[in-house]
């Protein structure tokens, strides 16, 4: 009743995930995967998307972003991309939410788990959707 998808989704069709937040194309591309596991799915069952936003201050610098350099940016969408993607898949977003480094514990999360705090550092979030 849950898919996990942790750091994966924009490998799925890295060349279309690159024009994701601008091509309907390529969003079609995405809608049509994410409908075939919808298939599979009961209703209400949990999809879990963990990955990098693609705005970060680091490659908006033009510079390699110290605390994930061989992240490739480009490839990657903001989660209001992906939200946009998945509703039109029959799934619905129940939360999001931006996290820090675990090594900073409970501080860490106060001080960096937004989505400024995200922005300046690693840029990750967790989405949790379920099926309509």
């Amino acid at each position: 009743d849950l898919v996990v998808m942790h750091n994966v989704i924009n490998h799925l069709d890295e060349p279309a995930c690159m024009r994701l937040h601008r091509d309907p194309g390529a969003e079609s591309i995405y809608r049509e995967t994410f409908r075939a596991l919808a298939a599979h799915m009961p209703p209400g069952a949990g999809l879990m998307i963990a990955d990098c936003a693609r705005s970060n201050l680091w490659p908006a610098l033009g510079l390699r972003n110290p605390f994930m350099p061989t992240i490739e940016w480009t490839k990657h969408q903001n989660p209001e991309v992906w939200t946009r993607v998945l509703s039109g898949a029959g799934f619905r977003r129940q939360s999001l939410r931006w996290t820090s480094f675990n090594t900073l514990g409970r501080p860490g999360r106060l001080m960096l788990g937004h989505r400024l705090g995200a922005w300046l550092t690693l840029g990750h979030f967790v989405a949790w959707f379920t099926k309509d």
